[in-house]
This record gives C-alpha cells, sequence and structure tokens, in this order.
C-alpha cells in the first residue's frame, strides 16, 4: 500500500518482539518502520559467535527441526538490498510448535553442532570454542 520510492529495505526484528518487522528508506522521506503483528505464532532467533576471523560465522547453515518440518537458513552479512544490511543472526518462523525438537548447526568450516529439545520464543546464542 506504499506507492513510494524507496532506496532499500531490511527485514529485522526491531523491537524485540521475536517477530520480523519492515524498515524502509523512502528516498524523499524518512524512513518507515512496519511492525509485524503475529499473535502468539512461535519464532527462533539464533546468532553465532566463532573464534577469530569470521566471529560471526558468516556463510554457517542452521537446520531447524520442529513438528515435522525442516527449515534451514544461512548466517549472511551485508545487504541484501541497496544501502541496507542487517545483523549477521537467523530467524525461524515456527508457527504453534513450542519446542525445536533437533537444531544442527554446520560451521563454515563444515564441523557440526547438534542441539535438542530447544523452547521456542527465545533468542539463543550459540557459541563455539576451538
Amino acid at each position: 500500500d506504499d506507492d513510494g520510492s524507496n532506496r532499500g529495505f531490511l527485514l529485522v526484528d526491531a523491537n524485540d518482539d521475536g517477530f520480523l518487522d519492515l524498515v524502509k528508506r523512502d528516498a524523499e522521506g524518512p524512513s518507515v518502520l512496519h511492525l509485524s503483528r503475529c499473535d502468539d505464532a512461535t519464532w527462533l532467533r539464533v546468532s553465532l559467535r566463532a573464534p577469530y576471523p569470521n566471529t560471526f560465522a558468516v556463510g554457517a547453515q542452521i537446520w531447524l527441526e520442529s513438528g515435522g518440518q525442516l527449515q534451514t537458513r544461512t548466517v549472511r552479512a551485508g545487504g541484501t538490498s541497496y544501502g541496507s544490511g542487517g545483523p549477521p543472526e537467523v530467524h525461524f518462523g515456527l508457527g504453534e510448535h513450542a519446542v525445536i525438537d533437533r537444531m544442527t548447526v554446520v560451521w563454515p568450516d563444515g564441523e557440526t553442532s547438534d542441539f535438542q529439545d530447544i523452547e521456542a520464543r527465545q533468542s539463543l546464542r550459540v557459541r563455539r570454542y576451538r
């Protein structure tokens, strides 16, 4: 419903409620924030930390199984839209599932870390030590 001229957008949890919001840069005015309203839907936000030099584990893949569904995300840096870039973290929408059955992190060097029975509706930081 917004027909303005834009110069980039970003999906990010701007108000830390677990749901992805839309931030866009209007070319002729102020930035605009559209907050999502997802009621009781569940989610999981994952950020990774790894040893130097790739401390945000850019390129890692995260596989998540919940309620018989499989999702995967890749940790990215930089932006996917002109002049914008979000945090190096991933977000999973889980619908009504309150527990993640299994999460596998495939680190950029190919090593894996496995986790089970993770509660939904949280921000999770996974740290890897060598």
